[in-house]
């Protein structure tokens, strides 16, 4: 197997460091060796002539393009004194911008040695101008579509005669796509009104803002906490534009909350009134209220009070997030009725009422 750290022979050894007459010091092992700057004796070389390997590691002692060239021109007595310590050492990068908009972007590679060649490659997509471009120093693209087209790869491949290496930009072609997450239920607190979010196409290339509730963090991670009822909005943007998406957040309280129902029997209105968590009961001149504890919504939070008749035919239906509301019944025959209270689509509470004229 092929340890990949270490070269088949050290380069004090191939190159005869100090001609095994001197003890050679730590740094001559880590020292970078040059056919343009020879090392000085008594730690010199017998060598007149000699190339570096490519910018990787070979695997073992191999005839490749680069050191078949150079022998070749030692044969004919014209020596090359190549120089791949500049290359070998550096680290390239893409520049440019992070998205490819209708307006055309230019991508480079800055710091390239004299002779190196440039072969950029962009993964075909729609909408895109250009997807490959031999031998140029730079990579000029534009976005024609109407639509977003996602993230994408843009290549650099990098060659001369010390070896070949190749760059990559993750780039993103047009705006971007609309956004998605769901809940962290690990790092949410239901009873402490904070809801955790994973946005699952989260791309650090993209600027993420938020309204109603704190930053995205750097691994694209929320959290919307605050009233009962929350909105919040998440946009997501780049060079070539942004889209928005609002959501909001209903709060159910942990723990006892109460309704009171009145009067029972009712005759041409019904009142269905909000109480606070302490359950203090409310009367009025129309009679006394009717308690029940149940796990609904606090006072100021959306509900549904819908009314059904002994066949389940429902009769009345009103949504409010005020703390009382009052049903018509004037017009409905006499008999027994159900009454419900909804939450978020669940019912949370059943109540049997009585209607007479």
């Amino acid at each position: 197997m092929v340890q990949p750290t270490f070269c088949f022979v050290p380069t004090t050894s191939a190159f005869d460091i100090g001609n095994n007459s001197v003890a050679l010091a730590p740094q001559d092992l880590t020292a970078s060796y040059t056919n343009t700057a020879f090392p000085a004796a008594p730690r010199n070389t017998p060598f007149a002539n000699f190339i570096t390997g490519v910018r990787q590691n070979l695997t073992h002692i191999l005839w490749n393009g680069q050191n078949s060239k150079w022998v070749f021109r030692e044969m004919e007595q014209v020596p090359q004194n190549g120089n791949c310590l500049g290359y070998c050492q550096a680290t390239f990068a893409i520049t440019g911008d992070n998205a490819i908009c209708a307006g055309g972007t230019t991508y480079s590679v800055s710091g390239l040695p004299a002779g190196t060649t440039v072969t950029w490659f962009l993964t075909t997509a729609a909408g895109v101008t250009s997807d490959y471009s031999y031998n140029t120093p730079t990579f000029t693209t534009a976005f024609t579509g109407s639509g977003s087209v996602g993230p994408d790869t843009l290549t650099a491949t990098i060659e001369s005669e010390c070896g070949r290496m190749t760059v990559t930009r993750r780039i993103y072609m047009g705006p971007p796509a609309p956004v998605y997450f769901y809940q962290d239920a690990a790092n949410s607190d239901y009873c402490r009104r904070k809801t955790a979010f994973i946005i699952g196409n989260y791309d650090p290339g993209l600027q993420y803002t938020l309204t109603g509730a704190p930053p995205v963090s750097p691994t694209g991670t929320f959290s919307v906490r605050g009233l009962f009822r929350q909105v919040f909005t998440l946009t997501v943007r780049n060079a070539c534009g942004s889209l928005s998406r609002t959501d909001t957040l209903v709060y159910e309280p942990c723990g006892q909350r109460y309704y009171a129902a009145y009067p029972n029997p009712a005759d041409d209105a019904l009142t269905v009134e909000q109480t606070d968590s302490t359950g203090t009961q409310r009367t009025t001149a129309r009679g006394a209220a009717i308690m029940a504890a149940s796990s609904s919504a606090a006072p100021g939070t959306l509900y549904t009070v819908r009314l059904f008749d002994s066949y389940g035919v429902q009769q009345v239906q009103q949504a409010t997030a005020t703390p009382t509301v009052q049903l018509a019944t004037g017009s409905l025959p006499t008999g027994l009725y159900l009454l419900h209270i909804e939450v978020g689509g669940v019912v949370v509470e059943r109540r049997r009422l009585q209607i007479t004229h």
